[in-house]
Protein backbone atom coordinates (compact mmCIF):
# COMPACT_ATOMS: atom_id res chain seq x y z
CA UNK A 1 0.00 0.00 0.00
CA UNK A 2 0.99 3.52 -0.72
CA UNK A 3 -0.42 6.81 -0.39
CA UNK A 4 0.65 9.40 -3.45
CA UNK A 5 -1.18 12.75 -4.10
CA UNK A 6 -3.93 12.35 -2.06
CA UNK A 7 -4.70 8.97 -2.89
CA UNK A 8 -4.05 5.37 -2.19
CA UNK A 9 -2.55 2.58 -4.69
CA UNK A 10 -2.50 -1.02 -3.70
CA UNK A 11 0.27 -3.00 -5.27
CA UNK A 12 0.14 -7.58 -5.17
CA UNK A 13 2.35 -9.80 -5.01
CA UNK A 14 2.29 -11.81 -8.40
CA UNK A 15 3.52 -15.39 -8.68
CA UNK A 16 5.83 -15.29 -11.99
CA UNK A 17 8.06 -19.12 -12.08
CA UNK A 18 9.57 -20.92 -9.61
CA UNK A 19 11.44 -18.73 -7.22
CA UNK A 20 10.41 -15.22 -8.68
CA UNK A 21 7.70 -13.24 -7.46
CA UNK A 22 6.57 -9.83 -8.93
CA UNK A 23 5.37 -6.50 -7.47
CA UNK A 24 2.26 -5.04 -9.61
CA UNK A 25 0.08 -2.56 -9.18
CA UNK A 26 -3.99 -3.21 -9.02
CA UNK A 27 -6.43 -0.82 -11.22
CA UNK A 28 -8.05 1.14 -8.47
CA UNK A 29 -11.30 0.39 -9.86
CA UNK A 30 -11.22 -3.07 -9.02
CA UNK A 31 -10.06 -2.91 -5.19
CA UNK A 32 -12.82 -1.92 -2.40
CA UNK A 33 -12.45 0.44 -0.13
CA UNK A 34 -12.94 -1.06 3.47
CA UNK A 35 -10.75 -1.23 6.61
CA UNK A 36 -11.04 -5.08 7.31
CA UNK A 37 -10.20 -7.80 4.97
CA UNK A 38 -13.43 -9.84 5.05
CA UNK A 39 -12.56 -13.18 3.01
CA UNK A 40 -9.23 -15.53 3.27
CA UNK A 41 -8.90 -15.12 -0.25
CA UNK A 42 -5.63 -13.37 -0.05
CA UNK A 43 -4.37 -16.29 1.56
CA UNK A 44 -5.83 -18.86 -0.59
CA UNK A 45 -4.22 -17.64 -4.08
CA UNK A 46 -0.87 -18.68 -2.29
CA UNK A 47 -2.07 -22.68 -2.89
CA UNK A 48 -0.73 -22.65 -6.49
CA UNK A 49 2.96 -21.27 -5.62
CA UNK A 50 2.73 -23.11 -2.50
CA UNK A 51 2.24 -26.79 -4.20
CA UNK A 52 4.51 -26.06 -7.37
CA UNK A 53 7.27 -24.95 -5.09
CA UNK A 54 7.06 -27.55 -3.00
CA UNK A 55 7.20 -29.96 -5.89
CA UNK A 56 10.29 -28.26 -7.00
CA UNK A 57 11.81 -28.61 -3.61
CA UNK A 58 10.87 -32.53 -3.71
CA UNK A 59 12.62 -32.56 -7.12
CA UNK A 60 15.80 -30.64 -5.61
CA UNK A 61 16.65 -33.15 -3.26
CA UNK A 62 16.11 -36.11 -5.80
CA UNK A 63 12.71 -36.99 -5.65
CA UNK A 64 10.15 -37.77 -8.26
CA UNK A 65 7.65 -35.02 -8.62
CA UNK A 66 3.87 -35.50 -7.49
CA UNK A 67 2.10 -32.74 -8.38
CA UNK A 68 -1.17 -34.25 -6.68
CA UNK A 69 0.48 -34.84 -3.75
CA UNK A 70 2.00 -31.09 -3.88
CA UNK A 71 -1.51 -29.62 -4.16
CA UNK A 72 -2.40 -31.70 -1.24
CA UNK A 73 0.51 -30.20 1.03
CA UNK A 74 -0.12 -26.85 -0.44
CA UNK A 75 -4.23 -27.20 0.77
CA UNK A 76 -3.19 -28.86 4.01
CA UNK A 77 -1.11 -25.45 4.90
CA UNK A 78 -3.20 -23.41 4.00
CA UNK A 79 -6.25 -24.31 6.21
CA UNK A 80 -3.48 -24.80 9.30
CA UNK A 81 -2.46 -21.18 8.52
CA UNK A 82 -6.45 -19.94 8.36
CA UNK A 83 -6.64 -21.72 11.79
CA UNK A 84 -3.07 -20.17 13.31
CA UNK A 85 -3.25 -16.42 12.08
CA UNK A 86 -5.38 -14.21 14.39
CA UNK A 87 -7.36 -12.01 11.83
CA UNK A 88 -8.74 -9.65 14.77
CA UNK A 89 -4.89 -9.14 14.96
CA UNK A 90 -4.59 -8.55 11.21
CA UNK A 91 -7.66 -6.51 10.31
CA UNK A 92 -6.92 -4.10 13.58
CA UNK A 93 -3.20 -3.70 12.46
CA UNK A 94 -4.38 -3.01 9.10
CA UNK A 95 -7.14 -0.75 9.48
CA UNK A 96 -4.58 1.49 11.77
CA UNK A 97 -2.29 1.28 8.66
CA UNK A 98 -4.87 2.41 6.21
CA UNK A 99 -6.74 5.09 8.54
CA UNK A 100 -9.74 5.67 5.64
CA UNK A 101 -11.67 8.58 6.59
CA UNK A 102 -15.48 8.07 7.35
CA UNK A 103 -16.75 10.63 5.51
CA UNK A 104 -14.69 10.22 2.19
CA UNK A 105 -15.95 6.36 2.23
CA UNK A 106 -19.77 7.70 3.04
CA UNK A 107 -19.34 9.96 -0.05
CA UNK A 108 -17.65 7.48 -2.08
CA UNK A 109 -20.53 4.47 -1.25
CA UNK A 110 -22.81 7.08 -3.13
CA UNK A 111 -20.78 6.62 -6.28
CA UNK A 112 -22.17 4.75 -9.33
CA UNK A 113 -20.71 1.27 -9.86
CA UNK A 114 -21.14 -0.93 -11.87
CA UNK A 115 -22.69 -4.14 -12.00
CA UNK A 116 -20.15 -6.56 -11.86
CA UNK A 117 -18.76 -4.88 -8.73
CA UNK A 118 -19.68 -5.40 -5.22
CA UNK A 119 -22.04 -2.82 -3.71
CA UNK A 120 -19.36 -1.38 -1.68
CA UNK A 121 -17.51 2.07 -2.06
CA UNK A 122 -14.29 1.28 -5.02
CA UNK A 123 -10.86 2.62 -3.86
CA UNK A 124 -10.80 4.28 -6.86
CA UNK A 125 -13.93 6.49 -5.80
CA UNK A 126 -12.35 6.90 -2.37
CA UNK A 127 -9.29 8.28 -3.98
CA UNK A 128 -11.64 10.83 -6.19
CA UNK A 129 -13.33 12.03 -3.03
CA UNK A 130 -9.79 12.49 -1.44
CA UNK A 131 -8.32 14.50 -4.60
CA UNK A 132 -11.75 16.90 -4.74
CA UNK A 133 -12.81 16.62 -1.45
CA UNK A 134 -14.20 20.25 -0.53
CA UNK A 135 -16.07 19.81 -3.96
CA UNK A 136 -18.01 17.04 -2.87
CA UNK A 137 -18.64 18.78 0.19
CA UNK A 138 -20.13 21.78 -1.63
CA UNK A 139 -21.78 19.25 -3.25
CA UNK A 140 -23.54 17.62 -0.16
CA UNK A 141 -24.59 20.44 1.51
CA UNK A 142 -26.07 21.85 -1.92
CA UNK A 143 -27.10 19.11 -4.15
CA UNK A 144 -26.48 15.85 -2.35
CA UNK A 145 -28.43 13.84 -4.93
CA UNK A 146 -26.13 14.95 -7.65
CA UNK A 147 -23.35 12.95 -5.80
CA UNK A 148 -23.65 9.86 -7.85
CA UNK A 149 -23.65 11.75 -11.67
CA UNK A 150 -21.12 14.18 -10.40
CA UNK A 151 -18.95 11.35 -9.84
CA UNK A 152 -19.20 9.82 -12.55
CA UNK A 153 -18.10 12.53 -15.03
CA UNK A 154 -15.87 14.79 -13.11
CA UNK A 155 -12.67 11.90 -14.37
CA UNK A 156 -13.81 12.87 -17.83
CA UNK A 157 -11.60 14.32 -20.21
CA UNK A 158 -12.67 17.77 -20.92
CA UNK A 159 -14.54 18.06 -17.86
CA UNK A 160 -14.24 21.98 -15.69
CA UNK A 161 -11.53 22.40 -13.67
CA UNK A 162 -13.09 25.52 -12.29
CA UNK A 163 -16.32 26.73 -10.79
CA UNK A 164 -19.24 25.71 -8.24
CA UNK A 165 -19.81 21.44 -8.78
CA UNK A 166 -23.00 22.28 -10.12
CA UNK A 167 -22.21 25.03 -12.67
CA UNK A 168 -19.00 22.80 -13.94
CA UNK A 169 -21.60 20.04 -14.60
CA UNK A 170 -24.09 22.47 -16.55
CA UNK A 171 -21.02 23.39 -18.21
CA UNK A 172 -19.68 19.75 -18.96
CA UNK A 173 -22.98 19.06 -20.69
CA UNK A 174 -23.69 21.35 -22.53
CA UNK A 175 -20.72 21.53 -24.06
CA UNK A 176 -21.50 17.57 -24.90
CA UNK A 177 -24.28 19.08 -26.97
CA UNK A 178 -27.53 18.88 -24.08
CA UNK A 179 -30.25 21.03 -24.51
CA UNK A 180 -30.45 23.15 -21.65
CA UNK A 181 -34.18 22.22 -21.32
CA UNK A 182 -32.93 18.77 -20.71
CA UNK A 183 -30.25 20.70 -18.28
CA UNK A 184 -33.13 21.35 -15.78
CA UNK A 185 -34.65 17.94 -16.22
CA UNK A 186 -30.71 16.11 -15.26
CA UNK A 187 -30.46 18.97 -12.70
CA UNK A 188 -34.23 17.97 -10.64
CA UNK A 189 -33.95 14.14 -11.12
CA UNK A 190 -33.78 11.81 -8.21
CA UNK A 191 -30.69 10.25 -7.45
CA UNK A 192 -32.52 6.63 -7.84
CA UNK A 193 -32.80 7.69 -11.77
CA UNK A 194 -28.58 6.87 -12.60
CA UNK A 195 -29.70 3.19 -11.40
CA UNK A 196 -30.85 2.44 -14.89
CA UNK A 197 -27.20 2.84 -15.82
CA UNK A 198 -26.38 -0.49 -13.44
CA UNK A 199 -29.19 -2.23 -15.30
CA UNK A 200 -28.28 -1.69 -18.81
CA UNK A 201 -24.93 -0.17 -19.78
CA UNK A 202 -21.55 -2.35 -19.46
CA UNK A 203 -20.13 0.26 -17.45
CA UNK A 204 -20.38 3.86 -15.19
CA UNK A 205 -17.32 5.98 -17.17
CA UNK A 206 -18.54 9.06 -18.01
CA UNK A 207 -19.27 8.41 -21.95
CA UNK A 208 -21.66 5.80 -20.48
CA UNK A 209 -23.62 7.93 -18.35
CA UNK A 210 -23.59 10.64 -21.10
CA UNK A 211 -25.08 8.48 -24.04
CA UNK A 212 -27.93 7.80 -21.17
CA UNK A 213 -28.05 11.81 -20.91
CA UNK A 214 -28.40 12.44 -24.62
CA UNK A 215 -31.38 9.21 -24.42
CA UNK A 216 -33.02 11.47 -22.30
CA UNK A 217 -32.73 14.87 -24.39
CA UNK A 218 -33.39 13.09 -27.49
CA UNK A 219 -36.80 11.49 -26.15
CA UNK A 220 -38.14 14.92 -24.95
CA UNK A 221 -38.49 14.87 -21.50
CA UNK A 222 -40.34 17.86 -19.27
CA UNK A 223 -39.47 16.21 -15.88
CA UNK A 224 -37.45 13.50 -14.51
CA UNK A 225 -37.90 10.21 -16.39
CA UNK A 226 -39.55 7.50 -14.21
CA UNK A 227 -37.39 4.63 -13.78
CA UNK A 228 -40.28 2.20 -15.75
CA UNK A 229 -40.90 4.22 -18.41
CA UNK A 230 -36.77 4.30 -19.23
CA UNK A 231 -36.59 0.43 -19.20
CA UNK A 232 -39.70 0.04 -21.42
CA UNK A 233 -37.73 2.42 -24.16
CA UNK A 234 -34.70 0.80 -23.36
CA UNK A 235 -35.57 -2.93 -23.17
CA UNK A 236 -35.91 -3.42 -26.83
CA UNK A 237 -32.21 -2.46 -27.50
CA UNK A 238 -30.55 -4.96 -24.70
CA UNK A 239 -30.99 -5.48 -20.42
CA UNK A 240 -29.09 -6.97 -17.81
CA UNK A 241 -28.46 -10.18 -20.03
CA UNK A 242 -27.15 -8.70 -22.71
CA UNK A 243 -25.75 -4.96 -21.78
CA UNK A 244 -23.89 -2.43 -24.67
CA UNK A 245 -22.29 0.78 -24.16
CA UNK A 246 -24.68 3.44 -26.02
CA UNK A 247 -28.32 3.42 -26.43
CA UNK A 248 -28.81 6.51 -28.00
CA UNK A 249 -27.98 5.49 -32.08
CA UNK A 250 -30.99 2.77 -31.84
CA UNK A 251 -33.92 4.62 -29.33
CA UNK A 252 -33.74 8.14 -31.42
CA UNK A 253 -33.89 6.61 -35.14
CA UNK A 254 -37.62 7.37 -34.93
CA UNK A 255 -37.41 10.46 -32.50
CA UNK A 256 -40.80 12.28 -33.45
CA UNK A 257 -42.91 9.39 -32.39
CA UNK A 258 -40.71 8.66 -29.53
CA UNK A 259 -41.67 12.04 -28.21
CA UNK A 260 -44.88 11.73 -28.52
CA UNK A 261 -45.06 8.48 -26.37
CA UNK A 262 -43.18 10.39 -23.66
CA UNK A 263 -45.30 13.15 -23.85
CA UNK A 264 -48.39 11.16 -22.88
CA UNK A 265 -47.01 8.69 -20.22
CA UNK A 266 -44.37 10.80 -18.72
CA UNK A 267 -46.58 11.57 -16.31
CA UNK A 268 -47.33 8.31 -14.56
CA UNK A 269 -45.17 7.15 -11.76
CA UNK A 270 -46.72 3.82 -10.77
CA UNK A 271 -48.27 2.59 -13.86
CA UNK A 272 -50.57 -0.43 -13.78
CA UNK A 273 -49.98 -4.41 -15.40
CA UNK A 274 -52.60 -2.94 -17.79
CA UNK A 275 -50.36 0.36 -19.02
CA UNK A 276 -46.97 -1.70 -18.97
CA UNK A 277 -48.32 -4.39 -21.62
CA UNK A 278 -50.36 -1.50 -23.43
CA UNK A 279 -46.34 0.61 -23.21
CA UNK A 280 -44.97 -2.48 -24.95
CA UNK A 281 -47.28 -3.06 -27.47
CA UNK A 282 -47.28 0.41 -28.96
CA UNK A 283 -43.19 0.34 -28.23
CA UNK A 284 -43.02 -2.95 -30.32
CA UNK A 285 -45.71 -1.70 -33.07
CA UNK A 286 -43.35 2.02 -33.52
CA UNK A 287 -40.30 -0.20 -33.65
CA UNK A 288 -41.09 -3.49 -36.07
CA UNK A 289 -43.00 -0.73 -38.74
CA UNK A 290 -40.81 1.48 -38.62
CA UNK A 291 -43.52 3.83 -37.88
CA UNK A 292 -41.81 7.67 -38.84
CA UNK A 293 -44.14 10.24 -37.85
CA UNK A 294 -48.17 10.53 -36.86
CA UNK A 295 -50.84 13.09 -38.60
CA UNK A 296 -51.83 16.14 -36.79
CA UNK A 297 -55.14 14.19 -36.37
CA UNK A 298 -53.49 10.67 -34.99
CA UNK A 299 -51.62 12.77 -32.76
CA UNK A 300 -54.97 14.37 -31.46
CA UNK A 301 -56.52 11.30 -31.15
CA UNK A 302 -53.68 10.67 -28.17
CA UNK A 303 -52.82 7.62 -26.17
CA UNK A 304 -56.03 5.64 -26.68
CA UNK A 305 -55.25 5.40 -30.35
CA UNK A 306 -52.00 4.53 -30.33
CA UNK A 307 -52.91 1.26 -28.26
CA UNK A 308 -55.85 0.92 -30.27
CA UNK A 309 -53.57 0.86 -33.39
CA UNK A 310 -51.13 -1.50 -31.62
CA UNK A 311 -53.84 -3.61 -30.64
CA UNK A 312 -55.20 -3.82 -34.14
CA UNK A 313 -51.05 -4.59 -35.61
CA UNK A 314 -51.27 -7.13 -32.80
CA UNK A 315 -54.32 -8.97 -33.67
CA UNK A 316 -52.60 -9.02 -37.35
CA UNK A 317 -49.63 -10.98 -36.00
CA UNK A 318 -51.32 -13.10 -34.32
CA UNK A 319 -53.68 -14.07 -36.68
CA UNK A 320 -50.86 -14.65 -38.85
CA UNK A 321 -48.66 -16.85 -36.82
CA UNK A 322 -52.41 -18.97 -36.05
CA UNK A 323 -52.57 -20.12 -39.76
CA UNK A 324 -48.69 -21.15 -39.35
CA UNK A 325 -47.81 -24.81 -39.68
CA UNK A 326 -44.28 -24.50 -38.29
CA UNK A 327 -42.62 -26.41 -35.37
CA UNK A 328 -40.33 -27.69 -34.02
CA UNK A 329 -38.60 -30.77 -32.18
CA UNK A 330 -38.59 -30.68 -28.51
CA UNK A 331 -37.03 -33.23 -25.85
CA UNK A 332 -40.33 -32.71 -23.50
CA UNK A 333 -43.03 -30.94 -23.25
CA UNK A 334 -43.04 -30.23 -19.71
CA UNK A 335 -40.59 -31.19 -16.92
CA UNK A 336 -41.13 -30.03 -13.69
CA UNK A 337 -37.91 -29.01 -11.47
CA UNK A 338 -38.63 -28.69 -7.55
CA UNK A 339 -41.83 -25.67 -7.58
CA UNK A 340 -41.14 -24.31 -11.09
CA UNK A 341 -42.35 -25.82 -13.91
CA UNK A 342 -40.21 -25.82 -17.44
CA UNK A 343 -42.48 -25.86 -20.51
CA UNK A 344 -40.70 -26.07 -24.02
CA UNK A 345 -42.24 -23.77 -26.90
CA UNK A 346 -43.07 -25.61 -29.83
CA UNK A 347 -44.47 -22.71 -32.29
CA UNK A 348 -43.46 -19.17 -33.39
CA UNK A 349 -47.40 -18.91 -31.61
CA UNK A 350 -45.92 -19.49 -28.57
CA UNK A 351 -42.60 -18.04 -28.49
CA UNK A 352 -44.38 -14.73 -29.64
CA UNK A 353 -47.14 -14.70 -26.73
CA UNK A 354 -44.27 -15.32 -24.37
CA UNK A 355 -42.68 -12.09 -25.69
CA UNK A 356 -46.21 -10.28 -25.49
CA UNK A 357 -46.53 -11.19 -21.69
CA UNK A 358 -43.02 -11.32 -20.70
CA UNK A 359 -42.03 -7.72 -22.15
CA UNK A 360 -39.07 -9.25 -24.17
CA UNK A 361 -38.08 -10.35 -27.70
CA UNK A 362 -38.27 -13.95 -27.08
CA UNK A 363 -40.26 -14.01 -30.59
CA UNK A 364 -36.51 -13.07 -32.50
CA UNK A 365 -35.60 -16.41 -32.00
CA UNK A 366 -37.98 -18.34 -33.41
CA UNK A 367 -35.67 -18.97 -36.53
CA UNK A 368 -32.68 -20.26 -34.52
CA UNK A 369 -35.18 -22.65 -32.92
CA UNK A 370 -36.74 -23.80 -36.13
CA UNK A 371 -33.05 -24.50 -37.17
CA UNK A 372 -32.25 -26.46 -34.25
CA UNK A 373 -29.78 -23.95 -32.85
CA UNK A 374 -31.45 -23.00 -29.57
CA UNK A 375 -34.57 -23.87 -27.29
CA UNK A 376 -37.06 -21.51 -25.58
CA UNK A 377 -38.80 -22.38 -22.64
CA UNK A 378 -41.04 -20.98 -20.04
CA UNK A 379 -40.65 -20.90 -16.46
CA UNK A 380 -43.91 -20.43 -14.28
CA UNK A 381 -44.47 -20.98 -10.82
CA UNK A 382 -48.09 -21.87 -9.65
CA UNK A 383 -49.38 -21.26 -13.33
CA UNK A 384 -47.54 -18.03 -13.29
CA UNK A 385 -44.86 -17.22 -15.66
CA UNK A 386 -41.59 -15.68 -14.03
CA UNK A 387 -39.04 -15.90 -16.25
CA UNK A 388 -38.07 -17.07 -19.93
CA UNK A 389 -34.76 -19.80 -20.86
CA UNK A 390 -33.17 -20.24 -23.79
CA UNK A 391 -31.19 -23.66 -23.89
CA UNK A 392 -28.65 -24.27 -26.13
CA UNK A 393 -26.89 -27.90 -27.49
CA UNK A 394 -23.03 -27.35 -27.17
CA UNK A 395 -20.22 -30.57 -27.14
CA UNK A 396 -23.07 -32.68 -26.16
CA UNK A 397 -24.54 -30.74 -23.59
CA UNK A 398 -27.23 -28.42 -22.52
CA UNK A 399 -26.22 -25.39 -21.59
CA UNK A 400 -28.25 -22.18 -20.71
CA UNK A 401 -27.58 -19.57 -23.09
CA UNK A 402 -29.93 -16.41 -21.59
CA UNK A 403 -32.32 -16.69 -18.89
CA UNK A 404 -34.29 -13.39 -17.97
CA UNK A 405 -37.33 -12.22 -15.85
CA UNK A 406 -40.00 -9.31 -17.21
CA UNK A 407 -38.58 -6.93 -19.39
CA UNK A 408 -35.71 -8.73 -19.42
CA UNK A 409 -34.56 -8.54 -14.90
CA UNK A 410 -32.75 -10.50 -13.63
CA UNK A 411 -33.79 -13.87 -11.88
CA UNK A 412 -33.29 -14.97 -8.20
CA UNK A 413 -31.23 -17.65 -6.85
CA UNK A 414 -34.42 -20.59 -6.81
CA UNK A 415 -34.92 -19.94 -10.92
CA UNK A 416 -31.75 -20.34 -11.59
CA UNK A 417 -30.66 -23.15 -9.46
CA UNK A 418 -34.06 -24.90 -10.74
CA UNK A 419 -32.81 -23.92 -14.66
CA UNK A 420 -29.11 -25.44 -13.90
CA UNK A 421 -30.39 -28.75 -12.49
CA UNK A 422 -32.58 -28.74 -15.80
CA UNK A 423 -29.96 -28.49 -18.21
CA UNK A 424 -27.75 -30.89 -15.97
CA UNK A 425 -30.67 -33.75 -16.48
CA UNK A 426 -31.40 -32.74 -19.74
CA UNK A 427 -27.55 -33.62 -20.24
CA UNK A 428 -27.60 -36.52 -18.74
CA UNK A 429 -29.48 -37.98 -21.15
CA UNK A 430 -28.08 -37.05 -23.90
CA UNK A 431 -27.55 -40.47 -25.49
CA UNK A 432 -31.60 -40.73 -25.27
CA UNK A 433 -31.79 -37.04 -27.23
CA UNK A 434 -29.04 -38.22 -30.06
CA UNK A 435 -31.84 -41.04 -30.46
CA UNK A 436 -35.56 -39.27 -31.17
CA UNK A 437 -37.45 -42.65 -31.13
CA UNK A 438 -36.45 -43.35 -27.74
CA UNK A 439 -37.83 -39.90 -26.55
CA UNK A 440 -41.41 -39.51 -25.12
CA UNK A 441 -43.92 -37.90 -27.74
CA UNK A 442 -43.88 -33.70 -27.48
CA UNK A 443 -47.45 -33.40 -26.52
CA UNK A 444 -46.51 -36.36 -23.23
CA UNK A 445 -47.26 -34.61 -19.69
CA UNK A 446 -44.51 -35.01 -16.88
CA UNK A 447 -46.73 -35.89 -14.53
CA UNK A 448 -49.10 -38.98 -13.03
CA UNK A 449 -48.26 -42.63 -13.45
CA UNK A 450 -47.47 -42.93 -17.14
CA UNK A 451 -44.50 -40.82 -16.07
CA UNK A 452 -43.20 -43.32 -13.65
CA UNK A 453 -43.63 -45.90 -16.55
CA UNK A 454 -41.87 -43.67 -18.89
CA UNK A 455 -38.99 -42.80 -16.31
CA UNK A 456 -38.32 -46.83 -15.77
CA UNK A 457 -38.30 -47.26 -19.66
CA UNK A 458 -35.83 -44.22 -20.05
CA UNK A 459 -33.53 -45.61 -17.33
CA UNK A 460 -33.65 -49.02 -19.34
CA UNK A 461 -32.87 -47.85 -22.32
CA UNK A 462 -30.32 -45.23 -21.14
CA UNK A 463 -28.80 -49.06 -19.75
CA UNK A 464 -28.18 -50.28 -22.53
CA UNK A 465 -27.23 -47.80 -24.22
CA UNK A 466 -24.51 -46.72 -22.02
Amino acid sequence: LEQKNKGWRVYEWKYKSLGFINLTEVPAQNIVAQDTPWRWKWLQSLARPIALEYANWRFQRGHTPNMAAAKRYSLWLVQVLEGKLRVNDLRAELSAHLALDPWTLKIASRFLRPHDKPQKALLADYNCVMARRSVFAKLESDAPHLIPLYGALCRARKFPAAGEPVQRLKQYLLANGIRPRAWIVIVNAPQRLWLVVNRYYTSTSADQVLDLIRCIDGLGFDRAPANWLLDALLAPHGGPVFRYPSYAGEVLKQVPIWRHIVRLVQNIQKPSETQCLDLKRVVDWVGQTGQEELTRAQRQAGWRWLVGKSLLWEEQQKVELQSSDKTWWVPAKEIMVGEFQFQFMTTPLEAWEEGRVMRHCAYDLVRGCESGICWLVSVTREGARVATLELRRTDGKWLIHQLAGKANARCNTAIWSASLQLAKDLTVTQDLIDHPRLLRPVGCQSLGEGDKQYSRELISQTEEIE
